[in-house]
């Protein structure tokens, strides 16, 4: 599904246009996974109240949840990045539905096309690896694409996000 979203002067997000149908792709989600967990486990329940909360979510509120979800891809505008062996990050990473682990790596710039910035993250933690490749633009200051790849034990998602201007 393509989202697009409107900004502000700012580069905040402050529209979507096909906001209905990507939160019908959301509440979907939800229910295909409360479809697969048995009525009695601890990820029904958890899949449960997620979908209770989302369902008490205002408009504003789905959108800022929409948001979150494409708002690093803004992560590095208006900074700046040396290059060498990078910089320590901490932060928290995890399933939605599964416990968040404390993860510690690096960042780090891996490439220097003439008009973009590769960028790396590497993170670990208690049974979670997170890997996450960035291009930044060296003439917007966005994030133009993004990687991430996430191991939880044997389970493990990939995706990719690019931002692409409105035509």
């Amino acid at each position: 599904m393509v989202l697009r979203f409107r900004l502000d002067g700012q580069g905040r997000i402050v529209g979507l246009d096909n906001v209905d149908a990507a939160w019908g792709a959301v509440q979907a989600g939800i229910d295909a996974m409360l479809a697969n967990f048995a009525p009695d486990t601890p990820r029904h329940k958890a899949a449960a109240n997620v979908k209770a909360l989302f369902a008490s979510l205002s408009p504003d509120g789905r959108l800022a949840l929409l948001a979150g979800e494409v708002q690093p891809l803004f992560l590095f505008a208006g900074s700046s990045v040396a290059g060498g062996e990078g910089r320590g990050l901490r932060t928290v990473a995890g399933s939605p539905l599964g416990r968040p682990v404390p993860v510690e790596g690096t960042l780090r710039v891996v490439g220097q096309p003439a008009d973009a910035l590769d960028l790396e993250e590497k993170l670990a933690g208690a049974g979670v690896q997170v890997g996450i490749h960035y291009r930044l633009s060296r003439t917007s200051g966005l994030v133009e694409t993004q990687q991430r790849s996430l191991a939880v034990g044997s389970l493990a998602l990939t995706e990719s996000r690019m931002l692409t201007p409105v035509k």
